[in-house]
């Protein structure tokens, strides 16, 4: 456990006052924050639905390139195979 940890349980402790103000705590971020801005989750929506979402898709790993390209790209075309 690290210290930031260990620092952020007393915390809750003191909070809380017991015990249980320790447990059910979620793991992870908390719903519905993000971590990309909203122009790049909308770069990835769009790539994903264009490119993706079809019979013939390409791999994985070329979504994850047309991802990259698109974000990288200053305009707001989407580029996919």
């Amino acid at each position: 456990m690290s210290q930031a940890t260990a620092y952020r349980l007393i915390k809750l402790f003191r909070a809380g006052g017991t015990i249980l103000s320790l447990v059910d705590r979620k793991r992870g971020r908390p719903q519905g924050h993000r971590v990309l801005d909203d122009k790049r989750e909308e770069i990835i929506r769009a790539t994903i639905n264009a490119y993706y979402l079809k019979r013939t898709r390409p791999t994985v790993s070329q979504l994850v390139r047309d991802v990259q390209t698109n974000c990288m790209g200053s305009s707001h075309r989407i580029v996919g195979r």
